[in-house]
């Protein structure tokens, strides 16, 4: 609550009394002072016969001289008669004499605040009836931040000093300790010095300005020791104080497409991806035996091989006008079944060229179709004393 001055405790003194002291931030230390003791000596030579007369006559304001002068005559008179002369004279003589009277007025006072209180000093004086002690507040009693104070205030000395605080800032790879404030210049550079952590254990937190929050802590506790988030794993190491971990997506793992002729197998899931690209000709199911071939297929994430009798294969079976070609089977096809069915029309040893015939079979499967020339055919040369007769040709055949 803030109240009037005017208000205050001996803001008023009764007559005879002065104020003194002052009001205000805080406090209000009026006080009422007035003991007043006035001694009046007075002394008064005085003689005085026959007349008097006076003067005053003002010395100073506390001293009046009053000065008195006597004048005595003494007379003698002389008269002549028929008998003698009498002879009448006169003496004046004179005599001054001085009262003084001293008023002197004595006012007996304490002087006040000889000693201010602490966070105080004194100005002004005390003397005679006049005293102008004050008591003020001492300068730089709070400093502003990062400041210290030093000196002293007390007394009559107004001493405060308000100072930069030492190692305010700190350099590179350095922090901040201690404190400076009032009369406290405290602050410490200290160097930054990470401990060290285990093979289990990455390093945490920072250093500089006012903090180090360097701390060691378990791998497994990193938010991204094991990747909760589905199609997500873990990639990166962690330990002797160095942590890479993080969660990446499945699909961008290594393997995770696999080139043709090739499958994929294993896993991928919270701190691992084991993916891995798999050659489908490495599969024991890939190379089947003499009479069987490869069914099924390879590839992306999944495997369906298996070896079959090349009796079931497609074409295994053509008709009576059809041949097979192809094979079933073996390294050359890839331990596949090439088989197919083929019209005896469409062979090509079906038309011969002139001086060739055609041999052989065609039907339910097989062909034995050949042309074979005429010059070696059955009979093309005849016996001595025997000649040929028939003839041998694309369209007729061996007719020697």
């Amino acid at each position: 609550v803030c109240r009037s001055c005017a208000s205050s405790a001996n803001a008023v003194c009764p007559g005879g009394f002065y104020r003194v002291g002052e009001c205000g931030g805080t406090s209000s230390e009026y006080q009422c002072l007035s003991t007043t003791t006035t001694t009046l000596t007075t002394s008064t030579v005085s003689s005085s016969t026959m007349s008097t007369s006076s003067t005053t006559s003002t010395v100073s304001s506390s001293t009046e001289t009053t000065i008195t002068t006597i004048t005595h005559t003494d007379t003698t008179s002389t008269q002549t008669s028929s008998t003698g002369t009498i002879t009448s004279s006169t003496t004046v003589s004179s005599v001054t004499t001085s009262s003084t009277m001293t008023s002197t007025t004595s006012t007996t006072r304490t002087c006040q605040r000889i000693v201010c209180p602490g966070g105080q000093f004194r100005t002004g004086s005390c003397a005679g009836l006049t005293s102008t002690y004050r008591c003020n507040p001492c300068s730089n009693s709070t400093c502003a931040t990062d400041q210290y104070r030093t000196g002293a205030c007390g007394g009559v000395t107004d001493g405060y000093q308000c100072n930069a605080c030492d190692n305010v800032t700190c350099a590179a790879n350095e922090y901040r300790t201690g404190s400076c404030a009032g009369t406290n210049n405290g602050y410490v550079c200290n160097t930054c010095t990470p401990p060290t952590c285990t093979a289990t254990q990455y390093l945490v937190g920072s250093c500089g300005g006012t903090s180090n929050t360097y701390a060691c802590v378990e791998c497994s506790s990193h938010a991204s020791s094991n990747c909760s988030v589905g199609g997500t794993y873990r990639v990166g190491m962690c330990g002797s104080g160095v942590s890479t971990y993080a969660c990446e997506q499945c699909s961008a793992a290594p393997n995770y497409s696999c080139n043709s002729g090739s499958y994929r197998t294993g896993t991928c899931s919270g701190s691992v991806s084991n993916y891995r690209c798999v050659a489908c000709a490495s599969l024991a199911s890939f190379r089947c035996s003499a009479g069987t071939y490869r069914v099924g297929s390879c590839g992306g994430t999944s495997v369906s091989y298996r070896c079959q009798s090349c009796g079931l294969a497609p074409n295994a079976n053509c008709t009576g006008s059809q041949y097979r070609s192809g094979v079933c089977g073996g390294a050359s096809v890839g331990y596949l079944s090439r088989y197919q069915c083929n019209d005896c029309s469409s062979h090509p040893s079906n038309q011969c060229e002139a001086g060739y015939y055609r041999a052989g079979s065609c039907g339910a499967g097989t062909s034995t179709f050949d042309c074979v020339t005429c010059a070696g055919a059955t009979n093309s040369t005849c016996p001595a004393g025997t000649y040929r007769t028939g003839v041998c040709g694309p369209t007729t055949g061996n007719a020697y």
